[in-house]
């Protein structure tokens, strides 16, 4: 079976709200379409928010 791989732009990363990488490799049931691309900043903001988040 073949796989389709995604790959973030240059300082990019990509998310579909919970998992963030710079290269995906969607399984059978997963879309292109569940991912966007984000900035490392927003990246960032999003890991310093749940580690916050999970130590309240």
């Amino acid at each position: 079976m073949e796989r389709k791989i995604l790959t973030a732009s240059d300082g990019k990363m990509l998310t579909n709200g919970s998992v963030f990488a710079t290269t995906i490799v969607l399984g059978d049931w997963d879309k292109a379409e569940n991912y966007r691309e984000v900035s490392f900043e927003e990246y960032e903001k999003e890991m310093a928010k749940e580690k916050t988040e999970t130590h309240e």
